[in-house]
């Protein structure tokens, strides 16, 4: 008898318990992004004797934005060196992911994800890998 009673009151409990749960899967996108090739070759990279990629990083977060920071050397400006963001959001379409400036929109990056890489091309095949 005390069972029976009591059959309602664990019904109820696994309901709301239940409302708590979420069945959606965690971005897979979501995190920070290390440059690690460009072009298949390690940074820091020499587009020509007068620049160089030094290092590139994506950060991704959950709300549909990105800023990506990148630190490059011109040996035209007397070996200045000058770190830069791009800030922006993103779309991601199954494993298609596309990155929008936010200083121009009409420049889009796109790009696959593949595990824990994203390789984007755009005037070069760039090779992030989660960190």
């Amino acid at each position: 008898m005390r069972i029976t009673r009591l059959l309602p009151v664990f019904g109820l409990m696994t309901s709301l318990l239940g409302l708590g749960c979420s069945l959606t899967q965690p971005n897979p996108v979501v995190g920070t992004w290390k440059l690690t090739t460009l072009n298949a070759k390690p940074l820091p990279y020499f587009e020509s004797a007068s620049y160089i990629l030094s290092s590139d990083q994506l950060t991704i977060s959950n709300n549909g934005t990105y800023v990506r920071t990148y630190t490059v050397t011109s040996s035209s400006y007397g070996g200045a060196s000058g770190t830069y963001t791009e800030p922006g959001t993103y779309t991601l379409d199954g494993s298609s992911v596309a990155f929008t400036r936010a200083d121009n929109p009409t420049k889009i990056r796109r790009g696959t994800l593949d595990g824990a890489s994203i390789t984007v091309t755009e005037s070069g095949v760039y090779d992030y890998r989660k960190q």
